[in-house]
């Protein structure tokens, strides 16, 4: 009976374990040194993929941009030419260096994605563009917060996630502050 109890204790501490660490990804040693915005100490959502963690967790700065929603207008706009971010045309970019400002963002996106309970419209007109870059690895996010979905480009991969509605109220102040404007339609 008692190696029973022992075994079955030793079992639940494994399974607990292993199930400790789902929503974190490993972060690497340089992920430590960005400036204590804490990044890597923040709950990441399973569609958030470990590598994506741990370049926001290492930058130092990040590219903020303000996207044009609607990719079949582009001529109408004036916009042919604008710089393109995942086939949108860029309004604007600024960068941020401010490890609370960095935080604040990848703490409404992750809480966004964290929140989601699934639902998404059949849009996709994205308004909200963050790149963070740290030793040639980048992670973009094409966000949406009229349909709640989002694109995350990681190692060449899109991987798509599900969001609130919540954090897009919140960003639009933090692109405002930076001096960019988003596409409303009026």
């Amino acid at each position: 009976m008692r190696f029973l109890l022992s075994f079955v204790s030793l079992v639940f501490l494994v399974a607990v374990s292993a199930c400790s660490g789902a929503n974190k990804p490993a972060v690497s040693e340089q992920a430590g040194t960005n400036s204590g915005t804490g990044i890597a100490e923040l709950l990441v959502p399973p569609a958030v993929p470990g590598p994506a963690h741990e370049i926001l967790a290492a930058a130092t700065s990040m590219e903020i941009i303000s996207l044009y929603p609607y990719d079949h207008d582009l001529e109408a706009q004036g916009l042919v030419d604008a710089p393109k971010f995942f086939y949108y045309a860029e309004l604007g970019r600024a960068t941020l260096t401010d490890p609370a400002k960095i935080r604040a963002v990848v703490e409404a996106v992750y809480g966004g994605i964290n929140d989601s309970d699934g639902m998404v419209a059949a849009c996709f007109n994205p308004r909200h563009g963050i790149h963070a870059e740290v030793d040639g690895k980048t992670v973009d996010f094409v966000i949406c917060f009229e349909c709640l979905s989002m694109h995350i480009h990681v190692e060449g991969e899109r991987n798509p996630a599900r969001t609130t509605g919540a954090p897009g109220e919140f960003l639009t102040k933090i692109w405002e502050e930076a001096g960019l404007t988003l596409q409303t339609d009026n």
